[in-house]
């Protein structure tokens, strides 16, 4: 019987096709950030003293791998709706699964890393041919304040780029800005229910009730912690699991 969920030549065939379509925009970005270090050095060596330090170099680094990790979505997949320029993913000969997965690894894992290596790699060739100037790797930086991120922050930023690519799937135009109001109008809308309920409630009754809760979360801090990472990654999950169900009504 013929696997139609899954199959590694196929998730393959969209990855190889994927690359090859990639526009003259994500190439030349790859090689702007290529060419930062080099820059900053070139900057250097015309003042014969290190003015863009290793501080700024891993903050840079730090910040275009963060904006590639949530944004990604608009940059590599923008189209992938239009109702004419998005046939192309349509026509390729694979599940809808497929392609699925190979959008979250791009998003989630190439672009950062691929920014990560091309910086990273570039500013830790010239630390070392031009040490004087250009003191340290930006890129050790960058790697220990990841592998410090707590766990709700990195539950919170996977979040966040979950909503991009759900919007990047549901919306056709002006993409981030209806992400930034439909945001905004539901934070409204829950400030607006829990105003409701303030009013409906007795205002000893919700202090009583807010006391309540604030002592059992006292009482049970760990459980309360393990209750709001399960919530978080259910959320990610699931903003994740409908973005495959609009791939699939957009009948990729």
């Amino acid at each position: 019987m013929a696997n139609n969920f899954f199959n590694i030549n196929r998730f393959l065939l969209v990855a190889k096709r994927s690359v090859i379509n990639y526009s003259r925009k994500e190439r030349y970005l790859a090689i702007v950030v290529a060419a930062l270090p080099p820059l900053f050095l070139l900057v250097n060596l015309l003042l014969n003293y290190q003015l863009i330090g290793l501080e700024f170099r891993t903050k840079l680094l730090l910040n275009i791998v963060t904006i590639l990790f949530l944004f990604s979505p608009y940059l590599f997949f923008y189209e992938i709706n239009h109702p004419s320029r998005g046939l192309i993913g349509v026509m390729v000969p694979a599940s809808t699964f497929e392609k699925f997965i190979f959008m979250e690894l791009t998003t989630l894992l190439f672009a950062p890393l691929t920014a990560l290596s091309l910086y990273g790699g570039v500013d830790a060739i010239l630390s070392i041919v031009a040490a004087p100037l250009f003191k340290g790797e930006a890129i050790r930086g960058v790697l220990q304040f990841i592998s410090d991120i707590p766990f709700g922050t990195l539950i919170s930023l996977l979040i966040v780029q979950q909503l991009v690519v759900l919007s990047n799937l549901l919306f056709l135009s002006k993409k981030f800005f209806k992400l930034i109001g439909s945001l905004l109008a539901f934070h409204f809308g829950v400030g607006v229910v829990a105003l409701l309920i303030s009013l409906l409630i007795p205002k000893e009754s919700w202090s009583n009730l807010v006391e309540s809760l604030i002592y059992a979360v006292s009482k049970g801090k760990a459980l309360f912690t393990i209750v709001i990472k399960i919530v978080l990654s259910s959320t990610a999950v699931g903003l994740a699991a409908l973005s495959y169900f609009r791939m699939r009504k957009l009948k990729f």
